[in-house]
């Protein structure tokens, strides 16, 4: 593992390595680095899904404070 890189740089590198020196070990290095990826991309789009939901349900709760949740009859 190179000290001091990002997980991006790391991943982009693992891929450049894979492209220029093909080996088992090369590959299970940039699939692991992916899987590494797409967890933390996933945990980062959660977070914003479950960030905007909040902000959603507020403007909700302040609608019906306003107007209320009168139903037609």
């Amino acid at each position: 593992m190179r000290l001091g890189l990002s997980l991006d740089e790391r991943y982009e590198q693992a891929y450049q390595d894979i492209l220029t020196k093909p080996s088992k070990a090369n590959m299970k290095r940039y699939m692991d680095l992916s899987k590494t990826v797409a967890e933390c991309d996933m945990k980062e789009a959660k977070a914003k899904a479950k960030a905007a939901t909040r902000e959603s349900d507020k403007g909700f709760t302040e609608y019906f404070r306003a107007y209320g949740s009168k139903t037609p009859k």
